[in-house]
């Protein structure tokens, strides 16, 4: 009986200014994932990384926002216009939602944060930035679900909710303009109708519109 040819690794290089991060992120790998992962370079900042990226066509980069000469958000614009362009992982410190949105209309396939990193987190969101995540949270969608899920206390909406009502308010968006806003378009339509069923049911109302007016009473979103 013929063994099952082994997929082979992926080629991996990972870009942060700080090398013992890098060195870090290498143990990791080959501690738990040196059957799946082979680290090919490493770069310390978002011009050398962009460079090795075109000169060693990489699977996947694993990559920091904060970086001299070029920032990781540049890097990865410049990286998607490669053919073919690496899947990336944005490894940051950067909690907020400004900079998550920003990597993912970049083009970021993933995100993880540096303080939730662990090695196994780690492994998981590589192989998801390379293959997918699973159905229940493909694409882009997968990746707001995991980086911007929490929860508001006071209104139970989760901060994806949140952004689809404010650019439903402040510029009168349908579902494609939402999908392309929050993720370059690789939000399904679909998806986004889902999104509004769910702030539907929380608000307790019918209609974008009716969603909208109660958010801005309850001082959810600003009305301008």
């Amino acid at each position: 009986m013929k063994r099952a040819k082994r997929s082979p690794r992926k080629r991996v290089l990972l870009a942060d200014d700080h090398l013992y991060v890098s060195e870090t992120l290498r143990l990791h790998l080959e501690e738990r994932a040196a059957d799946r992962f082979e680290v090919v370079a490493v770069a310390g900042d978002g011009v050398q990384a962009v460079a090795e990226t075109r000169r060693l066509k990489p699977d996947l980069v694993v990559m920091d926002v904060q970086m001299p000469k070029m920032d990781g958000i540049s890097a990865l614009r410049e990286m998607k216009k490669l053919k073919p362009a690496p899947a990336v992982l944005i490894l940051s410190a950067y909690d907020d939602r400004a900079h998550i949105l920003d990597a993912l209309r970049a083009g970021a396939d993933d995100y993880l944060l540096k303080k939730e990193m662990t090695p196994e987190k780690l492994v998981l969101h590589m192989k998801r930035a390379v293959s997918g995540p699973p159905p229940s949270q493909g694409g882009a969608l997968g990746a707001l679900v995991n980086a911007l899920g929490e929860v508001s206390e006071a209104s139970g909406l989760t901060v994806v909710e949140l952004e689809i009502l404010r650019l439903a308010a402040h510029r009168g968006a349908s579902a494609k303009e939402i999908s392309k806003e929050l993720s370059d378009g690789r939000m399904t339509v679909r998806t986004v109708a889902t999104l509004w069923q769910h702030i539907y049911d929380k608000l307790g109302v019918r209609s974008q519109a009716q969603a909208v007016c109660a958010a801005v009473q309850r001082g959810l979103i600003s009305a301008e």
